[in-house]
């Protein structure tokens, strides 16, 4: 990555499907360019797997981003209005088919297995039965929609 505190990118959004590694990649920059960090799940998502409304998640959205610089994590293209606004860079991750599946596969049973709360102050857990049965399970959310996501 050569010295990319010179760099020119201030406001850096990171795109792609679901696992297709925008956390661990978005963490990873944000840490080398000693920006900010923020993840879009954590501003979108209340207790309980609840749903932000747009107004809630827009405010959130919008207090997030006043900052200098930072990198964002996630796609929400409801938001695009607003985080586009200031973004000088986007990133779009975009993997084939199998590693994608195989990172949101994994990465499931490691949350359900660990039962780690995934954003602070939510309570969100995966579980076995909401990654294997569950009509809102990830790995069917990107089993379904990877193709799409991919235009």
């Amino acid at each position: 990555m050569g010295n990319l505190n010179n760099t020119i990118m201030k406001k850096i959004n990171v795109i792609g499907t679901s696992g297709s590694g925008k956390s661990t990649f978005s963490k990873q920059l944000a840490h080398k360019l000693m920006f900010d960090y923020i993840e879009m799940d954590l501003l979108f998502w209340q207790p309980n797997w609840q749903e932000s409304d747009n107004e809630q998640f827009f405010k959130k959205l919008t207090a997030a981003i006043e900052r200098n610089s930072w990198v964002l994590d996630g796609n929400y293209s409801r938001s695009q209005a607003i985080k586009w606004q200031d973004v000088d860079t986007l990133i779009w991750l975009d993997y084939g088919f199998f590693r994608t599946f195989y990172q949101v596969f994994t990465r499931s049973i490691k949350r359900a297995w660990t039962k780690n709360e995934l954003w602070q102050g939510t309570g969100n857990k995966e579980s076995f039965y909401k990654t294997f049965f569950h009509k809102d399970s990830i790995i069917l959310w990107m089993l379904t929609n990877y193709h799409s996501n991919k235009i």
